[in-house]
Parts: structure tokens; C-alpha cells; sequence
């Protein structure tokens, strides 16, 4: 069995908001290529979150247990599992452009033991989708009338509708473009306004927070919160009129066990708490 030392393969944090590449990577139980529940959600909410035209790579990797020839061969059937099913669940057989088994030899870590190994046992999947365009609304917004209500104070809470996450992720669903510039016009158009951004995930029997399956922590709550603060961020709204906040599955839409996606689409928000108007 080779021992290879090298920095891990690094996957690239692609956010959803106008870029044309994200990632994902789901995980295997050991000596197994089937996909778990838990995975098997994830898979789902991609399926249901891009279009139809999409490119899709699948690299399956190993942890180091087992001989080369051995782990070769598993990690390609993990990529085979993955492909088997997502063709199921409607993708077309044309979007899957690349599959590739690299066996144990890019290990996302290099800690030999067992709470690690899993983390070896994964696929990866690269997703190029076409760039959204999204417009800014110019005529008044949703959010912009809800806040200059005299009726919204200080303690409000809004949900922000359509604005949800891929499963396992802090990614945004491919719908969510316009409710995140709702929320930036907003912000623009009355200086004032201080809000906290509060995070939200589903899935989940207790109040404890999700595990992000890329920066592999369970702070999944947060870290949408915190996806969207860079957002606004970036397009110049002054840090210090936001804040953010994960608060897990203590303040579900829907109570755990979630009886459909749509429930755990809805479960997986943002939500804003206007701090001063």
C-alpha cells in the first residue's frame, strides 16, 4: 500500500451567486460504493436545484486501506453509483462529461485513522452551469415595502422568500438571484437599516446545527448566513450595517422528520431581524 504525502485536493469554494462552477462531494461507508440516505439527499437537492443544461464531472476516491488494484476499482465504482443514480432521478446521460477513479492517491486528508478515513471515502462532483444574469429590480421590491411599512420594527423578523440552499451546503439554489437582490436593493435604498442575517438547516431530530460538507464543520447554519453577508458584502454594503447568525434546527418551518423536499427546501433558509430601521 503506497503512502503519499501532498496537500489535500482542494475543492474550490464556488458560491452559486453568478458563477459558473460549484462543488459537492458526498461520502461511502468503508469497503462500500453504495450511496447513503444522507447522500442521497444531497443528490437529490442538486438534482433539483440546476437546470437541465449542466456539465457534471464525477471523480471517485479510497481511503488507504486495501491494495492499489483494490481501491482503484472501488473508486470507480463509487462513480459509477453516483452516476446509476442521478441518470435515475432524470439527468440526462449527455450532462455527465468526465468519471475518473483516482483509488487512495488524493487523499482530502492525510491523518490515518478512523475519524478521518471517511473523509477519504468520497466522489466529488464538479458542476458547471450556465452564468445567471441576474437584474436588479428597479421598480420598488417585496422587502423594500415590508421594511418601510410602519408596521416593521426593530425585532422584525422576514423570511426571505425563495432563498434556499443545496442540501449539505452552504450553496444557493440556482432560484434564489432575485430575493437576494430584493434584499440588496433593499439595504441600498434605506441607508439606515441594520439587519442580522440568521441561518437555518433541516434534517435534523434536535436544535443542534448541520455539517457542511465542504468546510467539514457542523456550523452549516451559519455558514449560509454567512454566504449571504459576503454577498452583500461584495457589493458594497458597509459591514458593519450586517451581522449574521446560525441557529441550526432549533426554529424549523417544518418539524423534523421533514414529509417531503419542498418541506426541507423551506426548512433551509435565511431569514433577516431588522436591528434599526
Amino acid at each position: 500500500m503506497k503512502i503519499i504525502s501532498f496537500l489535500p485536493f482542494l475543492l474550490i469554494s464556488s458560491c452559486l451567486f453568478a458563477q459558473k462552477r460549484t462543488e459537492m462531494t458526498i461520502h461511502f461507508d468503508f469497503d462500500k460504493a453504495v450511496v447513503r440516505p444522507v447522500d442521497a439527499r444531497l443528490l437529490d437537492s442538486l438534482v433539483a436545484a440546476f437546470p437541465k443544461n449542466i456539465n457534471i464531472e464525477i471523480y471517485g476516491h479510497c481511503d488507504s486501506r486495501g491494495t492499489d488494484g483494490y481501491n482503484d476499482t472501488l473508486s470507480l465504482k463509487r462513480v459509477r453509483s453516483v452516476k446509476k443514480y442521478l441518470l435515475a432521478r432524470g439527468v440526462e446521460i449527455s450532462s455527465i462529461t468526465n468519471e475518473e477513479g483516482y483509488g487512495e492517491t488524493r487523499p482530502a486528508a492525510t491523518v490515518h485513522n478512523s475519524n478521518y478515513e471517511i473523509i477519504n471515502r468520497r466522489v466529488e462532483l464538479v458542476i458547471t452551469i450556465p452564468e445567471e444574469n441576474a437584474v436588479e429590480q428597479e421598480a420598488e421590491n417585496t422587502i423594500t415595502k415590508i421594511i418601510e411599512d410602519t408596521a416593521t420594527m426593530a425585532g422584525t423578523n422576514i423570511i426571505l422568500k425563495d432563498l434556499n440552499f443545496i442540501g449539505g451546503s452552504h450553496h444557493l439554489l440556482n432560484n434564489s438571484y432575485k430575493s437576494l437582490n430584493d434584499l440588496l436593493n433593499a439595504l441600498k435604498k434605506n441607508e439606515n437599516l441594520v439587519i442580522q442575517i440568521e441561518g437555518h438547516i433541516c434534517c435534523m431530530p434536535d436544535d443542534e446545527d448541520g455539517y457542511d460538507y465542504e468546510t467539514l464543520t457542523y456550523n452549516l447554519s451559519e455558514e449560509r448566513a454567512k454566504a449571504i453577508y459576503n454577498y452583500l458584502v461584495s457589493k458594497n454594503i458597509a459591514p458593519e450595517r450586517l451581522s449574521y447568525k446560525g441557529y441550526g434546527h432549533s426554529k424549523p418551518i417544518y418539524k423534523y422528520p421533514e414529509k417531503s423536499e419542498q418541506e426541507r427546501i423551506l426548512n433551509r433558509r435565511v431569514e433577516i431581524k431588522i436591528i434599526k430601521k
